[in-house]
């Protein structure tokens, strides 16, 4: 029979956790066909951050960047966009995951496109997973979008950020 390792209430508290950050609906952000950082405030009441790990010593969004607590951990992003508006032939919206900590893409690390396919306005959701190796950790991430042409309009936006497992020094 195999012997099973219990853990505290404590031990499984600063495992896990999750904040949900939406942006301010009042703001909207213009995507054009250079890459831009996403930007959410946290300022919407709907943002819920009771649920981060206990040890985390700053919010796991920041404004525009994503924060690990801990070399190895990982996790999931949803990212939700409000399409508001959309110009000319814009069909499609890329974002990429960076690590570099830079005002442009310099360590892709995730990328996808998001189909401009719906009458606007429409909401589309996409789902990243994420690990922190000591790059991560050092610079955070950040979310650059850019359109295949013209411009596209993101009013409300958020960003759930899951932290599921803790890493281990190896």
């Amino acid at each position: 029979m195999k012997s099973v390792k219990k853990i505290t209430k404590t031990q499984l508290e600063l495992g896990t956790g999750y904040a949900d950050f939406h942006h301010n609906g009042s703001t909207s952000q213009t995507i054009t066909t250079t890459p831009s950082i996403l930007t959410i405030d946290g300022a919407n009441s709907n943002t819920f951050t009771s649920q981060t790990p206990v040890d985390a010593t700053e919010p796991l969004w920041d404004n525009d960047r994503i924060n690990m607590i801990s070399l190895y951990d990982s996790g999931l992003i949803r990212l939700n966009l409000e399409i508001s508006a959309t110009t000319g032939s814009a069909t499609l919206i890329t974002y990429v995951l960076d690590i570099g900590g830079q005002s442009t893409i310099t360590i892709p690390v995730a990328q996808d496109t998001i189909q401009l396919d719906k009458t606007t306005p429409f909401i589309k959701t996409k789902n990243i997973p994420i690990y922190a190796k000591e790059t991560f950790l050092a610079n955070g991430g950040q979310i650059f979008l850019y359109t295949d042409a013209n411009t596209a309009t993101i009013l409300g936006r958020s960003i759930f950020i899951k932290i599921d497992y803790r890493g281990r020094i190896i």
